[in-house]
């Protein structure tokens, strides 16, 4: 099991890479925050059409903020990232990447008699840029794409890497409260993120992408299984399947899929594994004693030719301690998921 990143920067799975293609173009450059006037280093990586990127944004230096200057951080770097969009033509965000240090760590800051924890601090300013870019709160349900919020305990450094695309939709779980519903017990601005989105697929209109968000073992809003790294794996799987399969039928909905064809999708349901049918897999681990029983879970609960990867990471809350996330191609005229493997 890998850690998670180090102080060169963090990157988000293969997959992403991959699906811009062999000849994307690098550029590094320095952008400053219209709002604050802040620097920051910006990495772009285009695919060679053009049509989709894969824009990162890094702060340093965190520990040396107070809580409100790490929020105005997460304010700043999406805020760029909304005008980097804007720039290059992309209709909108289809995946967030965050790497926070020390994102459990207590901020200093009290809201309400409640300590907010730096994770709080950064989905504040997120929030807050988020809503400046669609232009209303209510709006976020319907807009905002699937992210995943990991610890970086190997460096200082703040990273958002952001896969910017056409628009998809977005999917949520029926096993748990969306993200952005959540109640001030987990932080005084909400996380601003849905649980899928289903994606035009960049390269074949017969398929889309099902990219599902860093999916742990909460129902509803709440942790559950707390200081139990097995049942709490399980717990995940149970998410990360009841995902795919409202996505499917999500899509289905879309297609007008016909009654036969409803039949048909039920039964391939019926055959995924307890995972779900995903082929390519990123599992976070918060404690590396946990590893072996956590690999052991995922591998048996996975497809046999799915392709999976362990990062050594904190996870966003203090008694969570596996989370994972994944992508699977579906079939636009089936609503299969059709693994490539």
């Amino acid at each position: 099991m890998e850690p998670l990143g180090d102080a060169t920067g963090l990157q988000p799975p293969a997959w992403a890479g991959n699906v811009l293609g062999p000849d994307a173009k690098e550029a590094v450059i320095t952008r400053e925050v219209p709002s604050s006037r802040a620097l920051y280093q910006v990495r772009s990586i285009t695919a060679a059409s053009g049509r989709l990127a894969l824009l990162s944004v890094i702060a340093p230096n965190m520990s040396k903020k107070t809580a409100q200057e790490k929020q105005q951080t997460a304010h700043d770097v999406y805020e760029l990232l909304h005008m980097l969009l804007t720039e290059g033509g992309w209709e909108c965000p289809v995946r967030f990447w965050n790497f926070f240090p020390q994102i459990v760590d207590p901020s200093g800051l009290e809201i309400d008699g409640k300590m907010q924890h730096n994770y709080m601090m950064y989905c504040a300013g997120r929030s807050y840029a988020m809503e400046e870019y669609f232009g209303s709160y209510a709006h976020l349900g319907r807009l905002v794409c699937t992210a995943t919020g990991i610890g970086n305990d190997f460096c200082d450094t703040f990273s958002v890497h952001m896969f910017a695309f056409e628009r998809g939709v977005q999917v949520e779980n029926p096993r748990q409260v969306p993200a952005y519903k959540y109640s001030k017990k987990y932080g005084a601005r909400a996380p601003c993120f849905s649980r899928a989105t289903i994606s035009p697929h960049p390269t074949d209109e017969s398929k889309r992408l099902f990219i599902i968000a860093g999916t742990s073992a909460v129902v509803g809003e709440d942790s559950v299984h707390i200081g139990d790294w097995v049942e709490q794996t399980h717990e995940t799987l149970r998410n990360t399947h009841a995902l795919l399969r409202a996505g499917c039928n999500q899509l289905a909905d879309g297609v007008d899929l016909s009654k036969e064809g409803r039949e048909a999708l039920e039964a391939h349901i019926g055959t995924w594994p307890a995972f779900g049918l995903y082929d390519m897999i990123r599992v976070y681990v918060r404690i590396p004693e946990h590893a072996d029983d956590i690999m052991k879970i995922v591998r048996a609960g996975a497809p046999k030719e799915a392709k999976i990867e362990y990062r050594q990471a904190t996870i966003c809350r203090p008694d969570l301690l596996v989370e994972v996330e994944a992508v699977v191609e579906l079939d636009a005229t089936t609503c299969f998921a059709c693994p490539s493997a």
